[in-house]
């Protein structure tokens, strides 16, 4: 299997995969990975079956890089930990410890793998996407030198995002996190006191570059506190249901 020169450099060194440890987007687009019910964690056996390898392959790997992997993610699971566990996804395995990758130690992997062609595919489709967000850069600073400022449509936002901070929301995701932010109108237009985190070109409103970090902040911060709603909702309502059914069993 051919290695290329840039795929050569992320297998070799340590600080370029770290470059592209929040990636994790990318290993659903080459395939499915198989997760435990929890929806967290792969056994050693599924991350050999990701990459279409012998599960000798994976363990050597982690012998050899151990202290890089549990530095992103993975563990090994004994006591109550793996009683838990067991419980929660019905392993009926009696070892009494469990090896257990994520999803930035099964990209981890991909990175140093040099015998699979899933891999390959892997590290192919990361150092893709890095390029075509060198393409879009260097479109935009050609904007800046016919006298424009350095700024990005809201796809080409995203798609840094997606490349620099792993996050893979498309632009109305995007947009809807902004307004409920209070960054955006209901039109989707930047209120007043936040238009300078934007350009409006005549036709349309770009993000400036250097506000990316900061528009994103801003939505993962939004995210996270609807999903918290959201699960303190559902709390509430099984209380409720809980309620009703004592209710209804006592009268």
């Amino acid at each position: 299997m051919s290695i290329l020169p840039n795929e050569a450099v992320l297998i070799e060194s340590r600080t370029a995969r770290q470059q592209y440890g929040t990636r994790i987007d990318v290993l659903e687009k080459v395939r499915t990975i198989p997760l435990l019910p929890d929806s967290l964690h792969v056994t050693t056996e599924g991350v050999a079956a990701y990459f279409d390898v012998a599960i000798e392959a994976i363990k050597s790997l982690v012998k050899d890089n151990r202290g890089e992997l549990e530095a992103n993610g993975y563990d090994v699971l004994t006591g109550q930990e793996l009683r838990s566990l067991k419980a929660l996804c019905g392993i009926t395995s009696q070892a009494r410890s469990l090896a257990l990758f994520d999803r930035r130690t099964l990209l981890n992997v991909a990175m140093l793998l040099t015998q699979s062609e899933v891999a390959r595919q892997v590290r192919r489709y990361l150092l893709d996407s890095e390029q075509a967000i060198r393409d879009l850069e260097t479109e935009a600073l050609a904007r800046r030198a016919a006298g424009g400022p350095l700024t990005w449509t809201w796809f080409e936002a995203c798609a840094v995002i997606r490349q620099r901070y792993g996050v893979d929301w498309g632009e109305n995701m995007l947009r809807r996190r902004l307004r409920t932010a209070g960054v955006l109108r209901q039109s989707f237009e930047p209120k007043a006191a936040h238009k300078g985190l934007f350009w409006f070109t005549g036709s349309a409103w770009e993000v400036h570059a250097h506000a990316v970090p900061e528009l994103l902040r801003r939505a993962v911060e939004t995210d996270r506190d609807l999903r918290a709603f959201q699960g303190i909702q559902m709390r509430l309502e099984l209380d409720d249901t809980f309620r009703l059914s004592i209710e209804g069993g006592a009268a």
